[in-house]
């Protein structure tokens, strides 16, 4: 049997999930206020380093996989600006990173390679240090 389909000229939210039958999340597409936490093992971890809007790709599982952010404007009167496109090692942090990051006169574009290692990001030093 066919899903219904649904057809708008515009759509205003704040996050949108996408989800396996099973319900295991696969996207989540979101603004500043509402992107999530890291998600690991079926938990979500508060991220204090995540400032941006963007879209947070998600495994098979359901524990995050990279993403997609964004975020810019006028920070204490400076332009600043700042984009990246994010592949994650499995239940680690991002291993390859496109970015592009403006802070006044400071900028910085590249393609960033990082080694990670064989722990989790949920193992009792790694949750810590996201807290």
């Amino acid at each position: 049997m066919a899903s219904p389909s649904s057809r708008f000229d515009t759509i205003d939210v704040q996050r949108i999930n996408v989800r396996e039958p099973d319900g295991t999340l696969r996207l989540a597409i979101a603004n500043h206020a509402r992107i999530p936490g890291v998600i690991i093992g079926g938990k979500e971890y508060p991220n204090p380093n995540r400032t941006e809007a963007g879209m947070i790709f998600y495994n098979d599982q359901g524990d995050e996989n990279g993403g997609l952010v964004f975020d810019g404007g006028l920070k204490n009167r400076v332009p600043a600006n700042g984009g990246s496109l994010t592949f994650d090692r499995w239940r680690q942090d991002q291993t390859l990173q496109l970015v592009s990051l403006e802070n006044g006169t400071d900028r910085r574009v590249g393609v960033q390679v990082n080694d990670r290692p064989d722990t989790t990001l949920t193992s009792p030093h790694s949750v810590a240090g996201m807290r």
